[in-house]
């Protein structure tokens, strides 16, 4: 797996046969954190192309990002809601 960060709350994410619970870091925000998006795609010549987005069954409510047994690219968006 593999996992580079885009922007402030945006990153890609390669790998597959992996579960990835997302939860806020205590150090750097309080609050409750979740997944906003979620979008398996590809990239070319720096150009995201999606593929499917997926939505909250596929990714337990905003919780879980989990990749099936073939590699899979994904473009993940995470928030923030302070205490």
């Amino acid at each position: 797996m593999i996992v580079v960060q885009t922007g402030p709350d945006e990153f890609l994410i390669g790998g597959s046969a992996v579960s990835i619970t997302v939860a806020a870091d205590p150090d750097e925000k309080e609050g409750t954190g979740g997944i906003v998006s979620v979008e398996e795609g590809s990239r070319t010549r720096g150009e995201w192309s999606t593929k499917r987005r997926l939505n909250g069954d596929q990714n337990d409510q905003g919780r879980t990002i989990l990749m099936d047994r073939q590699f899979q690219l994904f473009r993940v968006k995470l928030y923030t809601i302070p205490r």
